[in-house]
């Protein structure tokens, strides 16, 4: 098992990743702004067809990669400085469905799903502010997000994002503080934190998960954590 995060993750929440895999962190490539410079959902889309890759990332991390299972697909285009160059990548992919800004989405990420699987939306960070966890089921911070989902008959949990912590904006989004692997929500954070909490908690073991807490401080955005076997 490797495990892709942002470099500046709280330590402790380092400390726990390692005992689950081999954990590899992502420094704050100078290509884009500071914020989500280090963020894996910048240069990483992760698919149950492939992981999706930014193609100028450094060839001795990909490396490591392809030690794994999990095919490696290189993208099309490379992340920029500025949106929507930062959003290439930052798409959520289900077994069925596409969920992304279409117009900006990397062609080979595209490539992977039939006309009719693709559901556009306006927010181009989509995995960012949306969290699947499983085909049916989604925990969401943007309301257009929500609308869409809904309209796919997906159950769908709209949450405030305010108390996310992400450096230099107002806030972050849920999605980016977690990853799952197995029937576990990581959370980048104490769920405590969060005005939606018990909301959170009820929606995750609904779906048949639980969330675990990788330290106890305040809910980071870390640009989503990677899980690849």
């Amino acid at each position: 098992m490797i495990i892709i995060a942002d470099a500046r993750i709280p330590q402790e929440a380092a400390r726990q990743l390692r005992q689950l895999g081999e954990l590899i962190l992502l420094p704050p490539f100078k290509v884009t702004y500071a914020a989500i410079a280090g963020h894996p959902d910048i240069y990483f889309c992760h698919t149950p067809k492939g992981l999706v890759y930014d193609p100028k990332l450094p060839g001795g991390l990909l490396e490591k990669l392809h030690n794994t299972n999990t095919p490696l697909i290189a993208g099309t285009k490379s992340v920029g400085p500025q949106y929507p160059q930062t959003a290439l990548y930052n798409a959520l992919a289900t077994e069925s469905l596409l969920i992304h800004n279409l117009y900006h989405t990397d062609p080979s990420i595209l490539a992977l799903y039939e006309p009719g699987c693709r559901l556009h939306i306006n927010q181009g960070y989509t995995r960012c502010n949306a969290l699947a966890l499983n085909g049916d089921a989604f925990i969401v911070s943007d309301a257009g997000i929500e609308q869409a989902l809904r309209k796919a008959s997906k159950k769908v949990l709209l949450v405030n994002p305010e108390k996310v912590q992400l450096t230099g904006f107002k806030h972050g989004f849920f999605g980016g503080a977690c990853g799952i692997m197995g029937d576990k929500v990581y959370l980048c954070g104490s769920l405590s934190m969060l005005d939606d909490a018990g909301l959170l908690m009820d929606f995750v073991t609904d779906s048949g998960l639980c969330i675990e807490e990788l330290y106890q401080g305040p809910v980071i955005d870390i640009g989503s954590l990677f899980f690849v076997e």
